[in-house]
């Protein structure tokens, strides 16, 4: 196929050959993939720099930890998907408006892990599966304000670094003064800065030392949400109570 980048192809077939062999040389890998030494080894040094290969002492090869770490990650967003649906769908029947569940990876974006659509307006402003910028939507907002110290200043670093578009640090500092904000009114808020005439409220899930894992976001007309936030936000938060006790427990 035209659009598969062979050097990335090769790259997954290395991990699929050491997930078949506790270890390996450069040249059995060279030997099973049908490529020269020299290709085994710049594709096992690329994916050794990544920590997806641990090289051991006498230059053999095997799967790293950070596979680990992100089959983890994968499983645990499965789960906090299931987990999470059920207050999604109970928030939509009693508000009549969009919910979503969002989740930042610790990077630049956010992504859509799911939603349950209202019926009061166009329910285009959001699909599962989408990624934005973490502080340009009300429930990326809403896991940066409760992330930790350390991850809101990697956040900032990043965005500084242009690859997101043209960031400065006084940018960075009003970002931050509006995540204070957020922490203090506990509510995080997009007031039409995405869609003309829709608004989106959101609260952070928090784990057991009070940082957030994801958020949980209502979207809708600005005139309705604004006339109900006091009980929109009091649904989110007893929502998001509900699942941070879940997630505690374990259940």
């Amino acid at each position: 196929m035209s659009d598969i980048l062979q050097s990335v192809d090769n790259a997954l077939g290395v991990l699929d050959l050491l997930s078949k062999y506790d270890e390996l040389g450069v040249a059995e890998v060279a030997r099973y993939m049908g490529v020269a030494k020299s290709t085994a080894f710049r594709l096992l040094a690329t994916l050794e720099k990544n920590a997806y290969v641990y090289k051991s002492r006498d230059s053999r090869y095997r799967l790293g930890m950070k596979l680990a770490m992100l089959g983890d990650l994968a499983v645990q967003r499965m789960e906090i998907v299931s987990m999470v649906h059920p207050y999604l769908t109970e928030l939509n029947r009693s508000l009549k408006e969009t919910t979503h569940l969002i989740i930042w990876d610790g990077g630049l974006y956010i992504t859509v892990m799911d939603r349950v659509l209202g019926t009061s307006f166009n329910t285009q402003i959001t699909s599962i599966g989408f990624r934005y910028l973490a502080h340009a939507t009300a429930c990326g907002k809403a896991v940066l304000a409760y992330a930790n110290e350390e991850a809101r200043q990697k956040y900032f670093k990043q965005l500084m670094s242009g690859e997101a578009g043209e960031f400065t640090e006084e940018d960075c500092r009003v970002i931050d003064e509006e995540l204070k904000e957020i922490r203090l009114t506990r509510v995080s808020c997009d007031d039409e800065k995405n869609v003309p005439g829709l608004t989106c409220f959101a609260v952070p899930i928090l784990d057991h030392t009070g940082h957030a894992l994801a958020s949980i976001g209502v979207s809708g007309i600005t005139v309705g949400l604004w006339k109900n936030k006091d009980h929109i936000v009091t649904e989110l938060w007893e929502a998001s109570n509900k699942i941070s006790d879940s997630i505690i427990r374990g259940l």
